[in-house]
């Protein structure tokens, strides 16, 4: 006796007909799983023999009849590689042989052989569309920490995992991505701070049904004991600094340590930030805040801007990345002979960066009697309880404190 499935196929041929109340012609014919279906030609023209189909007709309906066998041997090749599929793993779980790896690829050959268009979403693409989301709601700071993670991915998990299915992504895949960046020589903060990011790559995929669950979200994240803390420089280490810069660098160097303010912000300050003596600028880590901090001027910071010929202060540095900018500042340290790391006499080790010339200001300017609650609205802090949220220093009292700051540029 012949299945239902193969009667269907044998019964394909289409017929042609006319409904009383509609001038078009009708298809007749058997679907795939052998349903009778019942199809508009959207033709209504007669052949030559009066109230016979025309040719046209009979084209639409002999393409119809096609596209079903088409469907109908697909349907029937499907079901001898299910069954194939099937009996294989029937066969290793007889033997004992069924593993949770081999099921994994037995479900991936089904899914494969059922959806042969579908293009699984690699690791790559994932985090692209995740960064792309993020590009315009998040600070420029908090964007290239974003790109610093994926570049971190990139280089720990290498070409081929990054290149292949994220669903495929083990545990021990972001594990020894860890152990990589670790032997790398990034301090364990970094590479911890990286790992938050891919946690939170992975768990907005498993929201979106790209990924039933996280590889990353049991890992845990490196012991920070390597980590060093950052210090300051001396004011007679700045000097030294400031004597091998040229005078682009010059001013970013003095910018930084007469005002606290982060590197990037720097290097995109201009003159007509300049307002009545005060260095006026959104700090691009907080601008989604709208926060805004106005920095009195030194004496020796204002008189390099005065003799800056263009609005644009640092118009070399500001087109440059900021990887490159700290590795050039680098390059001044090593030349003026200030190590990148400070062992203190307790045996403590603190590295110094660009980033120090931040933690200089307010070190120098606490060392001098100045209060937490001034160096805190001059460097744009908000900890504290967040209580200078609430506190509004006179201009005359942020001058005072700015005045008791080393004069750098003095021989």
């Amino acid at each position: 006796m012949l299945s239902a499935f193969t009667s269907a196929f044998i019964r394909i041929v289409a017929t042609l007909y006319k409904r009383p109340n509609s001038p078009f012609w009708i298809a007749q014919y058997f679907d795939a799983s052998g349903k009778r279906v019942n199809k508009s030609t959207k033709c209504q023209h007669k052949g030559k023999n009066g109230e016979k189909p025309s040719p046209t007709a009979k084209r639409i309906a002999a393409g119809l009849e096609a596209d079903a066998r088409k469907e109908q041997t697909n349907q029937s090749e499907m079901q001898k590689v299910f069954s194939a599929v099937v009996e294989s793993a029937s066969r290793a779980a007889g033997e004992e042989k069924l593993t949770l790896e081999l099921a994994k690829a037995y479900i991936e050959k089904l899914h494969r052989t059922a959806n042969p268009d579908f293009v699984a979403v690699t690791v790559s693409s994932l985090f692209d569309q995740w960064l792309d989301s993020k590009s315009r709601r998040v600070s420029a700071s908090t964007y290239a920490l974003y790109c610093d993670a994926k570049r971190h991915l990139n280089q720990s998990l290498g070409g081929k995992k990054i290149a292949g299915p994220v669903h495929l992504l083990k545990v021990r895949d972001i594990e020894k991505a860890l152990e990589t960046l670790k032997e790398s020589g990034l301090r364990a903060s970094t590479i911890n701070l990286s790992l938050s990011v891919w946690k939170s790559v992975m768990r907005d995929a498993v929201k979106d049904d790209v990924l039933t669950k996280s590889p990353a979200a049991g890992v845990t994240g490196l012991p920070t004991t390597d980590s060093k803390k950052r210090g300051p420089f001396t004011s007679e280490e700045a000097r030294a600094i400031l004597a091998v810069c040229d005078d682009e660098w010059r001013g970013l160097v003095l910018m930084a340590a007469h005002t606290g303010i982060r590197m990037k912000d720097c290097t995109s300050l201009r003159k007509t930030n300049i307002v009545d003596g005060n260095i006026i600028i959104k700090p691009a880590k907080t601008k989604r805040l709208g926060k805004v901090i106005s920095v009195p001027l030194t004496t020796a910071l204002a008189t390099w801007i005065e003799a800056q010929p263009k609005d644009v202060l640092f118009p070399t540095l500001s087109t440059t990345n900021k990887s490159t900018l700290s590795e050039g500042f680098k390059a001044l340290m090593k030349k003026a002979g200030v190590p990148a790391i400070e062992t203190l006499p307790t045996g403590e080790e603190r590295t110094r960066s660009f980033h120090s010339l931040r933690h200089s200001a307010n070190s120098w300017m606490a060392n001098a009697g100045v209060d937490v609650g001034t160096r805190q609205e001059i460097l744009g802090h908000s900890s504290a309880a967040q209580n200078l949220e609430y506190t509004t220093l006179d201009p005359e009292t942020r001058r005072k404190a700015m005045t008791l700051l080393p004069d750098l540029m003095a021989q």
